[in-house]
C-alpha cells in the first residue's frame, strides 16, 4: 500500500480537479425533505402523519412494521398498452399496492404484524441510481425522526437488480450505528403469479425484522430465499433460482432454510441505538469506473475512458486467477498514475474460494497488479462502490486518506475478519 499511496500524494487532490464541488459533498440536514430529488415530500409527510394516528388499538400487540416500496418484480403487474402501430399489447410495470401484497402472504401475518407501506417509486430496479438511494435515505431519516411510535424496523421492496448495490450504498450512507434495521426484500417473480417466491420473501423478510427487534439489532440486509445476506457483502447470483443472493466473502446473517424455524441472527449483526451514526447521504454519479479484462479489449478506449474528467478511481476486474490483459493494465496503470488516481483489483472467482491454500493460489499474479499500482481490495464490487463513493467525498478528494480507508478501515463490516468471512456453502442456486 505504501506504493499506491507514495504516488497518489505527489498529485493534487481530486476536488482540485472536480468543477463542481458539491460532487464531494454530504447533505447537510439528512431529515430535511427539501434535500429530496425525486420523491414527493407532501407524500412523506403524509405518511408520518398516518403512523402517528395509528392508535394503540389499531397496533393490538402486533409488531409495527414500515415498509417503503421502490417497485421491482415483486410488484409487477401486466398493462394493456397501444402501441405506435395501433396494436394492442400487454407490458409489465412496477404498481404498489401493499394491501394485496400483504393479502398474498400467509393469513395468519396479519395477527401477528402490522405493516404501513409508503409507495415511495414505481421503478424498475434496472433504473435506481445514487440519487433514488440519496432520496430513500433521506426519507428513511425523516421518518424516524417524527414518528411518535416504537416501530420493529424498515422493509425495503426492491428490485432484484440493483438490490445489492443499492443496499450496501445505503448501508455505507447510514454509518455504523442504526437505530432501526432495514430489511430489503423483493422476488423473481410478481407476487400474484402461481408458485411466486414473493409472498415466502414478505413473510420472511416480517420475520428477520422481527427477530433483530427482539434481539436489540439494527443492521442493513438482504432477506432472500433461503438466507439473511449482510448489504455490506451482498452479489446477486442468480436470475430466476429463489436464492437469487449470496455473499461469498462473509458468513450469512441468519438462515432461512428450514420451514417452521424462527430466525437466528448472528452473534456480530450490529446492535441497535437510541442515538445513531449521523448518516453520509449522497447523489449524483458515480466517481469509480469499473474496468473489466476482456478478449482482445481496446488498451486506447481503455486509457480514454479513464481519462474522463468524471473518473477519480479504477476498479479492475480480473479473470479467476486474478489475472488480467497486460495491455488493458499497463494502460489503465499508465492512466492512474498520470491522474494521480487510485487503482483496485477485484478477483470475482477468488471471493469465493473455499479454502485459503485456493485463494492463495488464485492470488499469485495480484503482485505484479499491485506493483503496477492495482491493490486488491477484500471486498466485493458492489461495496466497493459504495465504500469508494463514501471515501471519496469524507476525505473531499483527499487520494491518500481515500487509499487508506479502502485498505485499512473496516468501516460497516465489509472487510471479512477471522469471525465474520464465510466458511459454509454458498446457497443452493441449481
Amino acid at each position: 500500500m505504501r506504493n499506491l499511496i507514495s504516488q497518489c500524494t505527489t498529485s493534487r487532490s481530486v476536488a482540485d480537479q472536480i468543477e463542481n464541488v458539491e460532487d464531494l459533498s454530504f447533505v447537510e440536514d439528512p431529515t430535511n425533505l427539501d434535500n429530496l430529488k425525486i420523491l414527493d415530500a407532501a407524500k412523506v409527510r403524509k405518511f408520518v402523519e398516518e403512523v402517528n394516528a395509528i392508535t394503540p388499538e389499531e397496533i393490538a400487540g402486533r409488531t409495527l412494521v414500515l415498509a417503503i416500496g421502490t417497485g421491482g418484480t415483486i410488484a409487477m403487474k401486466e398493462h394493456e398498452v397501444v402501441g405506435a402501430d395501433g396494436q394492442k399489447r400487454k407490458i409489465k410495470k412496477p404498481s404498489l399496492d401493499f394491501e394485496d401484497m400483504f393479502q398474498k402472504t400467509e393469513s395468519g401475518l396479519a395477527d401477528e404484524f402490522l405493516m404501513k407501506g409508503l409507495d415511495a417509486l414505481a421503478l424498475d430496479s434496472s433504473q435506481m441510481t445514487y440519487d433514488h438511494v440519496h432520496d430513500l435515505a433521506i426519507v428513511k431519516c425523516y421518518i424516524e425522526a417524527n414518528i411518535n411510535k416504537k416501530i420493529a424496523g424498515f422493509l425495503i421492496i426492491h428490485g432484484t437488480d440493483t438490490m445489492a448495490e443499492a443496499s450496501g450504498h445505503m448501508a455505507m450512507m447510514m454509518g455504523k450505528k442504526l437505530r432501526n434495521p432495514m430489511v430489503y426484500t423483493g422476488a423473481q417473480a410478481p407476487i400474484g403469479k402461481p408458485r411466486s417466491d414473493g409472498g415466502s420473501n414478505l413473510r420472511d423478510a416480517l420475520y428477520t425484522i422481527k427477530a433483530m427487534d427482539a434481539d436489540d439489532k439494527a443492521d442493513v440486509v438482504i432477506s432472500f430465499g433461503d438466507g439473511v445476506v449482510f448489504a455490506h457483502g451482498a452479489q446477486k447470483r442468480h436470475n430466476s433460482n429463489r436464492n437469487a443472493f449470496d455473499s461469498p466473502l462473509h458468513e450469512l446473517a441468519g438462515d432461512l432454510s428450514t420451514p417452521g424455524k424462527l430466525v437466528n441472527l448472528v452473534q456480530w449483526v450490529r446492535s441497535r441505538v437510541e442515538e445513531a451514526s449521523k448518516p453520509n447521504i449522497y447523489g449524483g454519479y458515480s466517481h469509480l469506473l469499473e474496468v473489466h479484462s476482456k478478449m482482445s479489449e481496446s488498451p486506447q478506449r481503455v486509457y480514454d475512458q479513464i481519462m474522463h474528467e468524471s473518473v477519480n478511481g479504477v476498479i479492475l476486474t480480473t479473470y479467476g486467477a486474478g489475472t488480467a490483459d497486460s495491455e488493458v493494465v499497463q494502460v489503465a496503470a499508465k492512466a492512474i498514475k498520470r491522474k494521480g488516481i487510485p487503482g483496485f483489483a477485484c478477483n470475482p472467482a477468488a471471493l469465493g474460494a473455499e479454502t485459503e491454500e485456493k485463494r492463495k493460489e488464485q492470488y499469485e499474479s495480484e503482485a505484479e497488479l499491485e506493483r503496477l499500482g492495482f491493490r486488491t481490495v477484500q471486498s466485493t464490487t458492489e461495496i466497493i462502490r459504495a465504500k469508494f463513493e463514501l471515501a471519496i467525498r469524507r476525505f473531499r478528494g483527499n487520494i491518500a486518506e481515500v487509499v487508506e480507508f479502502m485498505h485499512g478501515t473496516n468501516y460497516i463490516g465489509e472487510i471479512p475478519t477471522g469471525q465474520t468471512k464465510r466458511r459454509s456453502p454458498l446457497l443452493r442456486t441449481a
